[in-house]
């Protein structure tokens, strides 16, 4: 399923990036990867919560976490 899902997010479906996180939560920077694709593609609710998730990140030491807010803020 998550090979379909990726390629739907490839192809610009922001709903197939959103499913595909569901595949992949244990590792934080690919869920993160889709759900920025997902904003990318215009999904304004992924946005605003992948950017609230990056700054809690951020603000509690995660250097991961910053790097995102970083990307977040620099490509929007």
């Amino acid at each position: 399923m998550l090979y379909f899902y990726d390629k739907s997010c490839e192809y610009g479906y922001s709903d197939g990036c959103l499913e595909a996180i569901k595949f992949v939560q244990k590792d934080n920077n690919i869920a993160m990867t889709y759900a920025y694709k997902a904003c990318e593609l215009n999904d304004l609710a992924t946005c605003r919560q992948i950017k609230g998730v990056a700054k809690n990140a951020c603000d509690g030491g995660d250097q991961d976490g910053s790097k995102w807010l970083d990307t977040i803020k620099n490509h929007k």
